[in-house]
């Protein structure tokens, strides 16, 4: 499938919902959102539909959501993940940059 950036087709999904409920997401509760939501790790494209569909529900069923999307990286989520806390964000966010700089060698950033 061929990503289309200039269609209004997909979204941004944060997996930790920007407005979560402290009951359905309990190992957030006490944390603000910028905490873990607005992390690039929380974060990924999804169609629009799907993710209007899902909303701030909790990660079973947005994991199921995921599992009928047409891209690789909510499968992905939903195939490899039982549960979203703190830690996979942090790790998710850290393979992300690895991804990053393995993409753009920037010299800086290299490890020497």
């Amino acid at each position: 499938m061929k990503l289309d950036l200039t269609t209004d087709v997909y979204s941004i999904e944060h997996i930790l919902p920007r407005n979560f409920n402290p009951e359905d997401w309990s190992e957030f509760s006490g944390k603000t959102g910028d905490d873990f939501t607005n992390r690039l790790g929380n974060m990924m494209l999804l169609e629009r539909k799907l993710n209007s569909k899902i909303g701030n529900e909790v990660f079973k069923k947005k994991r199921e959501g995921y599992s009928n999307s047409q891209l690789s990286i909510p499968l992905r989520i939903a195939d490899q993940h039982e549960s979203w806390d703190s830690d996979r964000i942090i790790q998710r966010q850290e393979w992300m940059a690895k991804q990053a700089k393995s993409i753009w060698r920037i010299d800086i950033l290299s490890d020497k």
